[in-house]
């Protein structure tokens, strides 16, 4: 391998690892459960991308389960948002909780 080669991998792996994290923050921290699964689809991606680099074999499987996994998501979130009216996750908990006979005892 030249170094251009090295030089290329090693960008393509940093942005790999910058796309994974930034979407794991994002799906940790976003108050909207879309946002939260555009997070899970930046995150995907970015391992997708760091597969598709040591494991070229392995990337049309793991695309096929990310986007399973972001089909349902997107499913559940539209079963979510006509159940509660909402996909603000703060809204979604003190649904829940209103909900719940014990709420506010323990």
């Amino acid at each position: 391998m030249n170094a251009d080669a090295v030089l290329l991998e090693r960008l393509i792996a940093g942005a790999a690892i910058v796309l994974a994290m930034a979407g794991a923050v994002t799906a940790f921290a976003a108050s909207n459960a879309i946002k939260r699964l555009i997070g899970v689809a930046l995150g995907g991606f970015g391992a997708v991308t760091a597969l598709a680099l040591w494991a070229p074999g392995a990337v049309t499987p793991a695309a096929a389960i990310l986007f399973v996994y972001l089909a349902i998501g997107a499913a559940l979130i539209v079963r979510v948002q006509e159940a509660y009216g909402s996909i603000e996750t703060r809204e979604l908990d003190a649904a829940d909780a209103a909900g719940e006979p014990n709420a506010g005892r323990e």
